[in-house]
């Protein structure tokens, strides 16, 4: 059954609070603008109900206003534990060096795009694509915001990462993520469909097949099919089954993984490399006073990307071949497991024009979809 938004957007906020703990939040983003996106402040401790409906409805409720380190509360604390050892695994094994630099490029680049947003939205390039001018500029936006907020947080270097508070961090960038992914999600679902956040606020939850450690709960929103997903108790509190079956072998995973993470010198020395070639391209944008010479620069920054991109289309990577593969987040199937993973239509690094039928067709992903998830109130 096809998945609705509310469901979706469960989904994406469930994955900030497991990926920030596999570091996947570098990959997703969190939402929008700098450092204290979500106000900061004392986190909400929220109160979760003895029943599968009653929870969807808090973390449905919680994701619309933004409070998204409720997700992290819904966790038993032995799952908790778990996460943080993933990051702090992570943070152990990166190389503080390469990490940092690969960091502070993001922050740069993203600093540079939005001084040079007007030449952005006006490339030659960018108009090839026919997007609708206000569409761009909401997508830049919140693609920007989201970036900017893993740039300016805790995540930006080693050392951040090893104090690294999951529930702080989750406070702090929640409303700002929520607003950023909102308005993507409109891009996503086209103009004129109803706001994602408000209709998550009144949505029908109710619950069927009930025993006392499991159910079946079904989300209803409006103009969007109904959506159904099982629940289980877990040490008090109501989890999705799909998340949960998996829970064991992914953190295992990451674990391995990351435990075989190796760079060695000459493939740290080639990363620094293009690091540095990275720099000099966002500074060529950065020095540009006119759309000509912006669009000059973006050609000329093509051409190089091309070229340092050679060696990784050719193979592997290695002293010869480009930045060391055991580099970053762990490859493969790392990551959330079942329900903590973005929905099959959502693609953080593939934001789909307004005009759908001009884009092209999606990838379909994994073999075997999720169970949809459930979303919540508090």
């Amino acid at each position: 059954m096809k998945q609705n938004n509310g469901i979706q957007w469960l989904r994406q906020s469930w994955l900030v609070s497991l990926a920030l703990g596999c570091v996947m939040t570098l990959a997703v983003g969190c939402g929008g603008g700098g450092g204290k996106a979500g106000g900061g402040g004392t986190p909400v401790k929220a109160s979760f109900p003895d029943s599968p409906e009653g929870t969807v409805k808090l973390l449905m409720d919680s994701t619309a206003d933004g409070d998204l380190e409720v997700f992290w509360q819904a966790l038993p604390a032995k799952h908790q534990g778990e996460v943080k050892e993933v990051i702090k695994l992570f943070a152990d094994k990166a190389d503080p060096e390469l990490y940092d630099k690969g960091m502070a490029l993001v922050g740069k680049l993203v600093a540079t795009a939005k001084d040079k947003k007007d030449f952005i939205l006006n490339s030659s390039m960018l108009k090839q694509g026919k997007i609708d001018p206000k569409d761009a500029s909401a997508a830049f936006d919140a693609i920007t915001g989201m970036l900017e907020s893993i740039t300016t947080s805790d995540l930006k270097t080693v050392a951040g990462l090893k104090t690294l508070d999951p529930e702080a961090f989750l406070n702090d960038f929640g409303k700002g993520m929520t607003t950023s992914f909102a308005n993507i999600q409109k891009l996503q679902t086209q103009a004129g469909k109803a706001d994602p956040l408000a209709a998550m606020k009144n949505a029908k939850i109710s619950v069927k097949d009930k025993t006392a450690d499991k159910a079946t709960v079904v989300v209803e929103q409006e103009g969007q099919e109904p959506s159904t997903s099982t629940w289980i108790k877990v040490e008090s509190k109501w989890l999705p089954e799909s998340m949960m079956k998996d829970w064991d072998k992914s953190m295992a995973d990451a674990k391995q993984q990351i435990s075989s993470i190796k760079i060695e010198p000459d493939q740290k020395k080639m990363a620094l490399t293009q690091i540095e070639s990275a720099n000099q391209l966002v500074d060529s944008f950065a020095k540009a006073k006119t759309q000509e010479e912006f669009d000059g620069a973006l050609q000329g920054a093509m051409f190089q990307a091309m070229m340092m991109a050679g060696p990784l289309m050719g193979g592997g990577a290695g002293p010869d071949n480009g930045p060391p593969g055991d580099f970053g987040p762990p490859p493969g199937n790392f990551g959330p497991p079942g329900d903590f993973g973005p929905p099959g239509d959502f693609k953080s690094n593939e934001i789909p024009p307004p005009d759908s039928s001009s884009a092209p067709p999606a990838d379909s992903g994994d073999a075997t979809q999720p169970e949809s998830s459930t979303s919540g109130d508090k």
